[in-house]
């Protein structure tokens, strides 16, 4: 179907954006395919989330609410039955700046995700580890990371919002 963007583009998108984090590609006893497949709907969650986050934050009706499930009828090859298959996408066709944003506010999602861990952390160490390894070090620099990465969000977010989504030209205001 035309002028959609199918979620799975976006998650590829982000799949490029966290290649070098194999933890989010590989799980304990499952083989690639299956990991793939976790993998797939972790993204699509964290997709979700993003989409959430982004309506919320954006003052104008945005792309990213208007999310729609397609189906979609593939012709096989010769003798072989039409297929029809259902995804989920935009509703609208996302220029590489929404894809960016997505991504961008996805990664956030993920890294939210880590802030829980790091409050268990503590619990698991001895106190020989805490004499060579400060966890509380560990957790304020995460903390400020992450806290560093919504503030430029936040930023990106706003510059998206001065300009119009298709030619990328900021939006005049008038009072």
């Amino acid at each position: 179907m035309e002028n959609v963007t199918p979620f799975s583009d976006v998650i590829q998108a982000f799949y490029h954006y966290i290649e070098n984090d194999v933890d989010f590609f590989s799980y304990f006893e499952l083989d690639e395919e299956e990991s793939m497949e976790v993998a797939g709907q972790r993204a699509e969650v964290l997709l979700k989330e993003a989409t959430s986050y982004l309506s919320r934050k954006l003052v104008v009706d945005s792309v990213f609410s208007n999310i729609i499930e397609v189906e979609e009828e593939i012709q096989p090859e010769e003798d072989e039955d039409p297929e029809t298959i259902i995804y989920m996408a935009f509703a609208e066709m996302l220029t590489d700046a929404e894809i960016n944003l997505l991504v961008k506010t996805m990664f956030l999602m993920y890294l939210q995700r880590d802030i829980t861990v790091l409050r268990t952390f503590h619990g698991v160490m001895t106190s020989s580890d805490l004499n060579m390894y400060s966890p509380a070090n560990e957790r304020k620099t995460f903390m400020n990371m992450v806290e560093q990465y919504e503030t430029q969000l936040k930023i990106e977010i706003s510059e998206y919002q001065m300009r119009d989504r298709t030619t990328g030209l900021f939006v005049q205001i008038c009072e």
